[in-house]
């Protein structure tokens, strides 16, 4: 997923938050107290910023309000063309936490994401879309989940963990994912986020990650220079859930997520089918690269989870033809929808099915 894809029409971030916090965990609580001496950051939120000037300030708000404060606000500039960064620019004149980098050019979220990791100066990240936004207690519970795992694991840190999301608007073809909060070590990692769900939760928001860890996985990418605009998320959380020795999870719900019906993913011309279709193909290019590295492909669980992935994405690419104007006896729709099918069951494409047949081929979806 990229950024700015997301729209957020709710107005001001104060007035959309749930007024009641999420429970606290049982652990000590590490909540900290603004102090005007400067902290030692203990998570970095990196944000990716291209064109996102309507959705930059209720984003921010939401960063500089957590209640745990012991964070720095990492705004990752890919050179859009309207005043995002103007704003970025305001916000960090007035709060210290807040550094921005400046990208020599558009480079995408999935190499925006990567700069993040590279300038981070926390042990923990956490990447939030420039159109969505975090609830006020995120980094409080994050913290406090830290610090409820080392002491049950003689100090240990895990490397990844899960939280939950809500979406805005509510829709009934996009279900949040379940976060794992089981702690879960080594190859049942890759095992049960990957293989367990019939769609993986694949996205690289809602966890937070030990950044020494997010380092290693970055090396696995050197050799991908392109801009990358489609299921970016997929490649980047493979490689993560393949490399992690530990996770674990909280329920909670802190992370906020906005549609954009201005997506790329949302609109059906020609030409943006195309290229939706062009880097789909290229993402599953990547994955058949990852193959070659020993250091993933020893993984007992590797090659299940490669190829479910393909599977999807290759049916994701066959259902970019729904559109298609044909004139064959089988609508294009219908004909798409089959192939889909053919590589992955998706219980939404057999909802596209019903629906056409059932409003006489009126309603695509």
């Amino acid at each position: 997923m990229g950024y700015n894809h997301k729209a957020d029409p709710r107005g001001d971030f104060k007035h959309v938050l749930s007024p009641t916090p999420p429970p606290f965990s049982p652990c000590v609580s590490t909540l900290s107290t603004p102090s005007a001496t400067p902290q030692t950051p203990k998570i970095s939120i990196v944000i990716p910023v291209f064109n996102a000037q309507s959705s930059i300030k209720k984003c921010l708000e939401s960063c500089i309000s957590q209640s745990f404060t012991a964070i720095e606000i990492l705004i990752i500039d890919d050179k859009g063309q309207d005043n995002s960064i103007a704003i970025a620019q305001t916000y960090a004149r007035n709060d210290p936490r807040i550094r921005i980098i400046h990208n020599p050019q558009n480079i995408g979220t999935f190499h925006a994401r990567i700069q993040g990791i590279k300038h981070a100066h926390s042990p923990y990240i956490c990447f939030l879309d420039a159109d969505d936004y975090l609830h006020p207690n995120t980094a409080m519970l994050l913290s406090e989940k830290l610090s409820c795992f080392a002491k049950d694991h003689q100090g240990v840190s895990p490397d990844i963990i899960y939280f939950g999301t809500s979406f805005f608007p509510p829709s009934c073809n996009r279900l949040a994912p379940k976060p794992i909060t089981q702690d879960t070590f080594g190859a049942q990692i890759l095992k049960k986020s990957f293989l367990a769900p019939s769609t993986p939760p694949w996205h690289i928001w809602a966890k937070l990650y030990k950044k020494d860890f997010l380092q290693k996985a970055n090396d696995k990418f050197a050799h991908i220079t392109q801009k990358l605009i489609m299921a970016e998320d997929a490649l980047h959380s493979f490689v993560i859930a393949t490399l992690a020795h530990s996770s674990t999870g909280i329920t909670d719900k802190l992370y906020y997520y906005c549609e954009n019906t201005s997506s790329i993913t949302r609109r059906s011309d020609p030409k943006t089918r195309a290229t939706k279709i062009a880097h789909l193909q290229k993402i599953i290019y990547y994955l058949q690269t990852l193959q070659e590295d020993k250091d993933l492909s020893s993984h007992p669980y590797f090659h299940q989870a490669h190829d479910k992935i393909c599977n999807i994405l290759n049916a994701a690419i066959e259902l970019e033809h729904r559109y298609d104007d044909t004139t064959t006896y089988i609508p294009a729709y219908l004909k798409a929808c089959f192939s889909s099918l053919k590589h992955y069951h998706k219980w939404q494409t057999y909802a596209r099915i019903f629906i056409f047949i059932a409003s006489l081929g009126k309603i695509k979806i």
